[in-house]
């Protein structure tokens, strides 16, 4: 405010009364401006503390600059304080600076819900501390005046509501495919979404350990809906002594949520079978059959050999 304004009121507090207090002051509320909890991981929480008071007092003339002022938040500073063990706030208090009548101020917080958190709404408690301006005095010559602020402190407890969310939770429901050792072939693995909210731009990739070879590129999947699902191949190949039975294959899953990039991890079960038995006689059964038929020839051979020697002999 300009100092001829501030000196006119100085002085007309001189000539009315030396110490002027209205029954006046800023009217805060807050609220959540956006961000939910999704349990199991950090995320943002936006506070919106606004100022009700009248943004110009009911009186006309010079006294409602002063009514402006001290309807004003100075230094507001804003603590969000959890109510429920299983939610924690990462973040200390926010300055949100001052706050005059009519005007709004938003401040950011980090808060985590544990992995144990069923969805639902949680409350909790927002501290705000600030001063207001509480008094003008005006001393000594009227012509000039010296004019000194009183601010006084102020503190406000107030409730808000915190939504926590089961977020996108997408898992790997299941394999189908047979695959054998030494041979390469194709497994078809199945995601579900059994979350509540949709998984953005989902990608899954394979981190194959022994006994698999794979060397897969991720695989971009594009959107899940709650209680959707998705399939997708992958090709792996058995070491080929590789004992039959069944081996965890991992996956990493990512997506978008809360516009925040989040990673799962997933396994499921790959069965390796066992190679049919004829396969493993095949090569015995073609040896013997040659070793059979070169008998039999050399038999025939040996026969007709005979056969000339006695037809000389006569």
């Amino acid at each position: 405010m300009p100092w001829r304004r501030w000196l006119l009121i100085a002085l007309l507090l001189i000539v009315v009364v030396p110490a002027y207090s209205a029954p006046f002051g800023p009217a805060l509320i807050v609220s959540i401006g956006q961000g939910k909890l999704s349990s199991g991981q950090e995320a943002s929480i936006w506070l919106r503390i606004d100022n009700t008071a009248e943004a110009h007092a009911p009186e006309d003339g010079l006294l409602s600059g002063l009514h402006q002022e001290k309807n004003e938040a100075l230094a507001v500073t804003a603590e969000l304080k959890s109510l429920e063990d299983r939610i924690k706030i990462l973040s200390g208090p926010q300055v949100a600076g001052s706050i005059a009548p009519g005007e709004n101020r938003s401040v950011e917080f980090e808060a985590l819900a544990k992995e144990e958190t069923s969805a639902g709404v949680y409350p909790m408690e927002v501290t705000l501390t600030y001063s207001t301006l509480s008094e003008i005095e005006a001393l000594g010559d009227p012509h000039l005046p010296d004019i000194s602020f009183k601010r006084s402190a102020s503190s406000l407890d107030l409730p808000v509501e915190i939504q926590v969310i089961e977020g996108p939770k997408v898992y790997i429901e299941g394999s189908r495919g047979s695959i054998r050792p030494g041979e390469e072939a194709s497994v078809e693995l199945t995601l579900a979404n059994r979350g509540d909210e949709i998984a953005r731009g989902l990608r899954a990739s394979i981190y194959p350990q022994p006994p698999f070879n794979c060397s897969a590129e991720p695989t971009s999947l594009g959107d899940l809906y709650p209680g959707s699902s998705t399939s997708f191949k992958v090709t792996l190949e058995p070491d080929i002594n590789a004992t039959p039975g069944d081996y965890a294959l991992s996956c990493s899953i990512t997506f978008l949520t809360e516009g925040k990039t989040r990673e799962l991890k997933s396994a499921t079960l790959v069965t390796i079978e066992r190679k049919p038995w004829i396969r493993h006689l095949w090569l015995p059964a073609i040896a013997v059959l040659t070793l059979v038929l070169i008998a039999f020839l050399t038999s025939l051979g040996l026969k007709g050999n005979k056969r000339k020697s006695k037809r000389w002999r006569r």
